[in-house]
């Protein structure tokens, strides 16, 4: 199946813009997507390709039977799409398998996390102003980080702050501790948010696409989607990132939908894992089918279906009260991130904390390496990065995300290019067309051109 793609944007983080999924079905119900193959062949399970614009089932021995072949529009922000789609195959031959190397979003596994540094994610995808117009047998960048680099950290806060230009609850801001530098990587208010207490974020994670989930505080109204409530989670996708933040939003999940109804089971954390599963933290107690807990625990839901129509099942991923978590109100579980690699738990908590080895206060990540997960908790803590020893004191981390230094780093080269906030005007505007001296926008002219190596 192939398709011809719009032109994408110099800042976006992933080119493809209209994105479509193969799915082919055997007569035994067995599904296979585009692009997943191993020794040359198509296998069941993995991810939908995020990258490529042509998208391949090769199988190895077909059976005898009704096979489905379906292709879906998973994003098309400029429609309606065509495409091209050829089926051919015989029974009882068999074929040469291709040799065709395709790039794909699968990362490489990452490295056991040290226990002074979270863990690492997603890949770097390059900007270009080129097309994604025919596909390409390079493959796709990894998560691994550069030997000897550290992990890029992205947090959102309860409050506005300052790290050297100022930002707003809406936000997410990036810190490299590479260059002990940071940068905007998502201006809420440009997108929609930040209008009222309600918009302000508490939850996110950054897919391998480029891609955010978002929970918000409370009930509102954005873009694209319409009226959401603390307890749903929508999916971003970027066309550009930084000070100029552009993008559309779409559903993900509705948590009224699985039992997510009181004030006290608003969305506090999010973590998609890399088989679908999503791992919550709520703002107080929850009580769903199949699980219950405290604003110390995490909860993992298996989705049947996702969107503005959700299903599935409900389970404890992480018993905080076992492992040290639930002496006082301060040590509610306020973000969490997950290594895909090592299943260690990336964790900020509403104030002071104290467990097993380790302790610190509402701007520190702390790192819990797990005996065993579930019910029955059980973990060997370490503090992974000190907030108050890289500008961020005072804050309280409400989300938390971690990839390789490489990834987003296109983002705070863009950043540096352009006027940033006065470091001194304190906490009360989040971005540069905020500051009362909007007009030096108007007078200083951006352009961006292609860069042509010999």
């Amino acid at each position: 199946m192939v398709w011809s793609d719009y032109p994408s944007t110099e800042t976006a983080l992933v080119n493809l813009v209209n994105d479509l999924d193969l799915t082919v079905t055997s007569p035994s119900g067995a599904v296979y997507r585009g692009n997943v193959f191993s020794g040359g062949w198509s296998q069941t399970g993995g991810g939908a390709d995020r990258t490529n614009n042509v998208e391949n089932v090769y199988v190895q021995t077909g059976a005898a039977g009704v096979w489905t072949v379906q292709v879906s529009g998973f994003n098309v922000p400029n429609g309606p799409q065509p495409f091209a789609l050829v089926v051919n195959g015989e029974f009882g031959v068999t074929p040469t398998p291709t040799s065709t190397p395709v790039a794909t979003n699968t990362p490489t596994p990452l490295p056991t996390a040290t226990p002074t540094t979270p863990p690492t994610v997603p890949p770097t995808l390059a900007p270009t102003n080129t097309p994604t117009a025919a596909p390409t047998n390079t493959p796709a960048p990894t998560n691994t980080p550069a030997p000897g680099a550290a992990n890029a950290i992205y947090l959102s806060s309860t409050t506005n702050g300052n790290v050297g230009f100022a930002f707003s609850d809406e936000d997410i801001v990036r810190f490299d501790p590479n260059t002990n530098t940071w940068t905007m990587y998502f201006d809420g208010s440009d997108v929609g948010l930040g209008a009222s207490s309600s918009q302000d974020i508490d939850a996110f994670d950054l897919l391998d696409d480029g891609s955010i989930l978002l929970s918000i505080t409370g009930a509102a109204t954005i873009p694209n989607v319409g009226s959401i409530a603390d307890a749903d989670i929508v999916r971003f996708t970027p066309t550009s990132l930084g000070q100029n933040t552009s993008g559309t939003y779409a559903w993900h999940f509705d948590g009224s939908d699985v039992g997510l109804t009181t004030t006290d089971e608003d969305i506090d954390a999010i973590d998609l894992l890399s088989d679908g599963r999503i791992v919550i933290s709520t703002l107080g107690n929850v009580s769903v089918t199949g699980a219950s807990g405290a604003d110390e625990d995490l909860l993992v839901f298996t989705p049947t279906s996702l969107g503005a129509t959700t299903a599935g099942a409900w389970a404890i991923y992480f018993d905080g009260s076992d492992v040290g978590l639930a002496d006082t109100n301060n040590e509610d579980v306020n973000g969490a991130w997950i290594d895909p690699a090592t299943s260690q738990i990336a964790l900020s908590t509403l104030g002071s904390f104290s467990v097993p080895g380790v302790t610190g206060d509402g701007a520190d990540i702390f790192v819990c390496t797990p005996g065993s997960l579930g019910a029955t908790t059980s973990c060997t803590y370490s503090i992974g990065w000190d907030g108050s020893a890289n500008g961020f004191a005072g804050e309280i981390v409400d989300g938390i995300g971690l990839t390789s230094a490489a990834y987003g780093a296109g983002v705070a080269q863009i950043n540096a290019t352009l006027p940033q906030d006065d470091p001194t005007a304190g906490a009360t505007f989040d971005d540069y067309d905020d500051m009362a001296d909007q007009e030096v926008d108007a007078i200083t002219p951006q352009i961006y051109l292609p860069l042509i190596a010999d």
